[in-house]
C-alpha cells in the first residue's frame, strides 16, 4: 500500500481536487475536520477500496449509483470508521506491521462495498473511478490486459505518473503557489490528455467501453 502523499501524487486520482484540494467552504469545515487533519499529517490507506469510499462521499456520484438512504447512512458509517483506522495505522512505527494493516484493510474495504452495493451499482462505481483516475487506471493490470498495451506504453505511463507526481507535488508543496485549486485542476485535464495521447484510436474505443456512460457529476461541488 502507497502512503498517503505517494498516492496523492503519483494516482493522481480524481485530478483529485475533491481530495486532496477541496475548496474550504465553510458549511464542509467541521465535517471535514478528521479529513483536513489526516490530510495534514499526509497519510492515509491509499488504495482502490479507499478510493471508491472517498468517491461515495460525493452526492453526485451516490445519486449516479442510485444509492438508497439505508445504503448511503451504511456506507458514511463505515468509510468514517475507516478513516478513523487509517490514521491509527498510519502512527505505526514497524513498516511490515503498517504495510500488513493497511492490505487488511484494503480486503475490509473491498468486501464491505461487494457487500454493500448491489453487482450494478459496484460496477457502476469501479467506471466512475475510472474515469476519474484516468492515468492514475490505466496501469492497472487488468485494464492493461484489457486496452493490450505494449511494454513500451507500460514504461511511457509509468514515466507520465511519476511526471504527474513531480507536479502535483510542486502544487501541494510549493511555497509561493497561488490558487492550488485551479491549477490542480487544469494538472486532471493535463493528465486525461496525457492518457489520450498514449492510447491507439482502438485502445480509446476499449476505455470508452470500459468506462461506461460517462460520469457528469461535479466532485469540486458537493
Amino acid at each position: 500500500m502507497l502512503e498517503f502523499r505517494k498516492w496523492v501524487l503519483v494516482a493522481v486520482v480524481l485530478a483529485i481536487v475533491a481530495v486532496c484540494a477541496e475548496p474550504a467552504r465553510p458549511a464542509q469545515k467541521e465535517k471535514d475536520k478528521a479529513a483536513k487533519k489526516a490530510k495534514h499529517k499526509e497519510k492515509l490507506v491509499a488504495e482502490e477500496g479507499a478510493i471508491k469510499l472517498i468517491l461515495l462521499r460525493h452526492k453526485s456520484v451516490r445519486d449516479d449509483l442510485k444509492l438508497t438512504d439505508k445504503q448511503a447512512d451504511k456506507i458514511r458509517d463505515f468509510a468514517s470508521r475507516q478513516w478513523k483506522k487509517a490514521q491509527s495505522v498510519s502512527d505505526i512505527q514497524d513498516k511490515e506491521k503498517r504495510e500488513s494493516q493497511w492490505k487488511a484493510m484494503g480486503k475490509e474495504n473491498q468486501k464491505f462495498l461487494r457487500d454493500a452495493l448491489s453487482k450494478d451499482q459496484f460496477k457502476r462505481l469501479e467506471q466512475i473511478g475510472m474515469q476519474v483516475g484516468g492515468l492514475a487506471w490505466v496501469t492497472r493490470p487488468d485494464i492493461a490486459r484489457e486496452l493490450k498495451l505494449t511494454a513500451d506504453q507500460k514504461k511511457k505511463a509509468h514515466e507520465l505518473q511519476k511526471k504527474a507526481h513531480k507536479e502535483m507535488h510542486d502544487i501541494l508543496h510549493g511555497e509561493k503557489v497561488k490558487d492550488p485549486d485551479a491549477k490542480l485542476r487544469a494538472l486532471g485535464k493535463t493528465n486525461r490528455k496525457r492518457l489520450w495521447d498514449l492510447l491507439t484510436d482502438d485502445q480509446k474505443a476499449t476505455w470508452k467501453k470500459l468506462r461506461g456512460e460517462p460520469f457528469k457529476g461535479d466532485l469540486s461541488k458537493d
